[in-house]
């Protein structure tokens, strides 16, 4: 998946401009980063990506940056 797919997907997530997703886009500086809108953003990055976080990433994704880095990880995982 490429950032301006994962740009994209914030950008509808959090209902802001597609502009306004930087790699400095974090939970700390999106008014509207809660727990649902996280999870949402994990579903649909899953889903679209055809990826799979492990529990313990979860947490983490707390960042534009932090999720690039763990959907190119998580691609390049084996299934099982």
């Amino acid at each position: 998946m490429t950032g301006d797919a994962l740009k994209k997907i914030f950008s509808e997530v959090f209902e802001i401009p597609v502009e306004e997703v930087t790699p400095e886009t974090t939970i700390q500086n999106l008014e509207n980063w809660d727990s649902l809108t996280h999870l949402h953003l994990v579903m649909r990055i899953e889903h679209e990506a055809g990826v799979k976080f492990r529990s313990t990433e979860v947490p983490g994704l707390t960042s534009f940056s932090a999720v690039v880095a763990a959907v190119h990880k998580a691609a390049g995982r084996k299934p099982g």
